[in-house]
């Protein structure tokens, strides 16, 4: 039980931190073969397939769009079989941004900027066998995105990790802090 809760916590930062600097090789010893990938509708139609493949393609598109990425961890919750982490994505907006329409063909494209960003945003992991099988993001990835864009949460992670979610609320401390605080989570 405790080394199943220290996988789902190592894993969970790995998913997180790798896209910055994985390789295929560390995507598959992360993320399960069938992993739903919960990408978005504005990706790459390679972000839309399902395994390790899909995430990695997901973390190319970003590291094509942005340098010097880099996320920081700074809250999780786990239980052996699903892992919420708060972090922030860091980086440089450097190349053009290209956004995907339900077809898979370009939509929109925000061109390069040079700005340094920061946006915060929430991972959901769901696991089974060891390893991730299901991927969702409350973006932020895209903040500075136009507002016609067709981007909103994903909201396939609710009917798993509903318990999750209430230990999330619980743990909430007074207004002074808007993020929970999980003592030494990692």
């Amino acid at each position: 039980m405790v080394a199943d809760l220290h996988r789902a916590r190592t894993l969970g930062i790995l998913a997180v931190k790798l896209l910055s600097h994985g390789t295929p090789a560390d995507f598959t010893a992360v993320f399960h073969p069938q992993a739903d990938n919960n990408a978005g509708p504005y990706v790459p139609p390679e972000c839309r397939t399902r395994g390790p493949v899909a995430v990695y393609a997901t973390s190319r598109w970003l590291r094509a769009t942005f340098t010097d990425l880099d996320w920081t961890v700074h809250r999780l919750v786990a239980d052996e079989n699903q892992v919420v982490v708060h972090a922030a994505m860091r980086g440089t907006h450097t190349n053009d941004l290209v956004l995907y329409d339900a077809n898979g063909s370009p939509k929109h494209t925000i061109p390069g900027s040079g700005a340094r960003f920061t946006v915060a945003h929430t991972y959901w992991f769901r696991l089974a066998d060891g390893l991730i099988i299901e991927r969702t993001v409350d973006r932020g990835e895209l903040g500075s995105a136009p507002n016609d864009l067709p981007i909103r949460p994903a909201k396939s992670h609710a009917r798993h990790l509903v318990p999750l979610t209430e230990r999330l609320r619980q743990a909430v401390r007074p207004a002074t802090h808007p993020w929970p605080r999980f003592g030494n989570a990692l």
